[in-house]
């Protein structure tokens, strides 16, 4: 190799190692800086800048903590020694507040919160407990979708006591961090550990029912009734004073109603025509089975059967044919447990073999009204109703004055 292109490669080599050292030192100058590396109780928590930024970030976990801070002075904990730092290793705001929250293992005077002689959270003083109430106070009203503006009161109902406790800051944390623990705390201890009797104004439309007048007719037959005006069902606004324990109505008291709509009274007429031989079928069926008639009106096993026999099961219902009083109910020879209604113009319709009795003597009856249970009582053989119709105590067939 001749001189000239010695020189000429040396060159080259020469050029090439002052763009790598160049390179290298742009690098090294973009990626380090001269910053701090921050240390509390002999813990390096991170890297910043300058001081100023972790002042700021020591004033901001100040804040979070409340008056948390002013059990320890984390400014005056604060070490610096200068480095070069990578700006890789800058942690952000949070990550950096973490870091120290995590190093002030220093034990300051604090309280244990108590529901009912079990610690559930560590607070540094009552007002912080009393908040920590209020805000489970507003999840509760939240988990049962209550009407804030409907609350009238929120109690907790447990014993909720205090006592002096030593503990890391550290453990301590932030108010937030306080009250997710107690919100776990109470968790595991089961749902209905935290007693709490909320009190709401509760508003609810209801109906009137609307009332019945009933207008007598000798237009019509007994029996029969015609609507003159079915009337209309009102309706009215009532405010209750709810009280509910956990969740549960625990009672309820009506505090103010107030009508929206009047109800409108219903008139019916009821007839007062005699029905008997007029061959008006005025009765209503006294049981299910009236299709089922296993004996007849008139003369049986050398004798008068003084009413129809109407097949049916032991418990089947058994109904009024007619409007009236009950003037019997009770214990006769052969019948068993009877039931006799008065109807007025000397009517009287009787039941027969009941095996229970629902109707006392003097109870109003209507039309349909259930009043007895088929049974088997008395001089019977097998379950049925026995049913007549008297007038003036002179038995008449009811057959054809059933309606079917």
């Amino acid at each position: 190799m001749d001189s000239d292109s010695s020189i000429s490669f040396k060159r080259v080599i020469f050029l090439l190692l002052g763009f790598i050292t160049t390179f290298i030192l742009v690098l090294f100058i973009g990626r380090y800086i001269v910053g701090y590396e921050v240390y509390i109780n002999n813990k390096c928590v991170g890297h910043v800048k300058n001081k100023t930024y972790m002042k700021s970030v020591v004033t901001d976990l100040e804040n979070d903590l409340g008056e948390r801070a002013n059990l320890l002075s984390i400014d005056s904990l604060v070490k610096y020694n200068i480095a070069i730092v990578d700006k890789n290793t800058f942690k952000n705001e949070d990550a950096l507040k973490e870091n120290v929250l995590n190093s002030l293992d220093n034990e300051v005077d604090a309280l244990a919160m108590k529901i009912d002689e079990k610690e559930v959270a560590v607070v540094s003083n009552e007002d912080e407990g009393k908040l920590i109430i209020e805000n489970l106070k507003k999840e509760y009203i939240s988990k049962y979708s209550l009407k804030e503006e409907s609350i009238e009161e929120v109690n907790i109902t447990n014993n909720i006591s205090y006592e002096d406790k030593v503990t890391p800051l550290n453990e301590l944390g932030t108010f937030d961090n306080t009250y997710k623990k107690f919100i776990e705390n109470i968790n595991l201890k089961g749902d209905k550990f935290i007693c709490t009797d909320v009190k709401t104004i509760k508003e609810e439309t209801k109906s009137i029912s609307r009332t019945t007048i009933i207008n007598p007719t000798d237009e019509l037959y007994k029996g029969e009734s015609k609507v003159i005006n079915e009337g209309e069902d009102g309706e009215k606004i009532v405010r209750k004073l709810v009280t509910l324990s956990n969740g549960a109505i625990k009672n309820e008291k009506i505090i103010e109603e107030t009508i929206t709509k009047q109800p409108k009274q219903k008139v019916v007429q009821n007839g007062t025509k005699n029905p008997i031989g007029s061959d008006v079928a005025f009765l209503a069926p006294p049981s299910r089975g009236i299709n089922n008639i296993t004996s007849n009106f008139g003369a049986r096993w050398g004798k008068n059967h003084n009413g129809i026999d109407i097949a049916g099961g032991i418990g089947d219902p058994i109904f009024a044919a007619l409007d009236g009083i009950v003037s019997f109910s009770g214990v006769q020879d052969g019948y068993g447990n009877v039931i006799i209604i008065k109807h007025g113009d000397g009517m009287e319709t009787i039941y027969g073999h009941c095996s229970k009795l629902e109707k006392k003597v003097g109870d109003k009856v209507a039309k349909g009204d259930e009043i007895a249970l088929v049974g088997n009582t008395g001089r019977s053989t097998g379950p049925h109703l026995h049913f007549e119709l008297r007038v003036n105590g002179t038995p008449k067939d009811p057959l054809n004055l059933i309606a079917k």
